[in-house]
């Protein structure tokens, strides 16, 4: 009688992909151009982030009174 003999399916070995820290690094990258653009362009910052949803609505409302309160609210949206 002969015997089968079961075939060994091979051993994926995971490998850490570098890509994960680059794309770490430029999340804090766009981070930083964010605060920037914050505290120059407010409306431009949120609608970046957040897209022409009411977030960006709001800031440019507060930026029809003194800008202020629109830098204000684009560093809130942008670290929350």
């Amino acid at each position: 009688m002969a015997t089968k003999k079961k075939a060994k399916k091979p051993v994926k070995k995971s490998v850490k992909k570098p890509v994960k820290k680059a794309a770490r690094k430029s999340k804090k990258v766009n981070q930083v151009l964010l605060f920037i653009l914050a505290i120059i362009l407010p409306p431009l910052a949120v609608y970046l982030l957040k897209g022409a949803k009411r977030d960006f609505v709001i800031n440019i409302v507060l930026c029809l009174f003194i800008w202020i309160p629109g830098v204000i609210h684009a560093l809130w949206v942008i670290t929350k």
